[in-house]
């Protein structure tokens, strides 16, 4: 994940139209939601299908207004289905989620669905509307992230299932007497029948 500030007079949904503006056309579409205090834009590649060229996996950005501007954060989900939910005459229609909520994950998985350039033409974009807004770039950072076992999206520490395939990222216990992992939630090593957790007597 990344998060870039912007300080000005720049508005999270003024930014939002903007990217939909630019990414909801051609090879890539784009989608938006909002919430009392932030507002969500997908951008995603057109996949050819017989029933749908919305994209499986999308890059998300999280907008939220701050003191002096605004934060975005951008990671890697799976597009929303229930999209089409864009802006229309200044005005956000319809509310984000509640079970498509941050943490983020991270910008490329090992399915490999997102071009490795779109990151970087997205946060070009915002910067040109930024700039001719007349605000300025403030800080940009890393954010720390934790591995999915299962398809290999990194998502933000702390998180205890993967924003790209649900699956739980609670590290599975390792007996400490013969070392063999376990499944989650079980209490004795299914090898050698020691209680996880308790120490191991010498």
């Amino acid at each position: 994940m990344e998060q870039h500030v912007y300080h000005g007079s720049i508005s999270a949904e003024g930014l939002a139209q903007a990217l939909l503006d630019e990414w909801d056309q051609g090879d890539t579409m784009a989608q938006a939601f909002g919430e009392e205090d932030r507002v969500i834009v997908q951008i995603g590649q057109r996949e050819a299908g017989w029933f749908s060229d919305e994209p499986r996996q999308a890059l998300t950005l999280g907008i939220e207004p701050i003191e002096d501007g605004v934060q975005v954060t951008m990671g890697q989900q799976q597009w929303f289905k229930d999209g089409g939910v864009q802006f229309i005459g200044g005005g956000l229609i319809g509310l984000f989620p509640f079970f498509f909520a941050f943490p983020l994950g991270e910008l490329f998985g090992s399915q490999g669905e997102i071009d490795q350039s779109l990151p970087g033409r997205i946060w070009a974009s915002i910067d040109r509307y930024v700039g001719n807004a007349g605000a300025a770039t403030g800080k940009t950072r890393r954010l720390s992230t934790v591995p999915c076992p299962a398809c290999g999206v990194a998502n933000a520490q702390g998180a205890e299932r993967c924003s790209a395939c649900g699956s739980s990222l609670v590290a599975a216990p390792t007996c400490e007497n013969c070392g063999h992992t376990n499944p989650i939630g079980a209490h004795f090593c299914n090898r050698c029948g020691t209680q996880l957790g308790a120490a191991v007597p010498r």
